[in-house]
């Protein structure tokens, strides 16, 4: 198994995962994804981090439209901007839904799982992190 954003997600042979940041030394600010400089305040001055697979939701869309031709997941699917405990924020698929007949509210406890994207030349499983609804 690899990780479809080694910036994003570090994925371990075990199956195990980790979600990548950075925390800024000189403003505070927790980025999701390794970058060069915080987004913030553009220093360079930061400490990686690892995110919990735990957030809530901060906003969301219903899309109709897959999103290119080779689209294998469902349509109508949900994109979320999920916030995690120390405040980054990414963006992913909310999954295992029927975005019909499912109630989605802004502040939903969310879990990030890893699930299958693709398969590379070789075979091997290309992963990416999605979000799950916590009961």
């Amino acid at each position: 198994m690899k990780s479809f954003k080694n910036s994003e997600l570090k994925v371990m042979p075990s199956g195990d995962f980790q979600l990548l940041g950075i925390r800024c030394k000189s403003c505070g600010e927790a980025i999701f994804g390794l970058h060069p400089l915080c987004l913030n305040c553009s220093s360079s001055d930061y400490e990686q981090i690892t995110l919990e697979n735990r957030g809530k939701i901060r906003n969301y869309t219903i899309l109709h439209v897959p999103p290119h031709q080779d689209w294998k997941g469902p349509v109508p699917y949900v994109v979320t901007e999920i916030e995690f405990p120390n405040g980054a924020v990414t963006t992913t698929q909310l999954v295992d839904i029927d975005p019909a007949n499912t109630r989605i509210d802004i502040g939903m406890p969310v879990q990030i799982e890893l699930r299958e994207a693709d398969r590379d030349d070789d075979g091997e499983s290309i992963m990416i992190y999605v979000a799950k609804l916590l009961a």
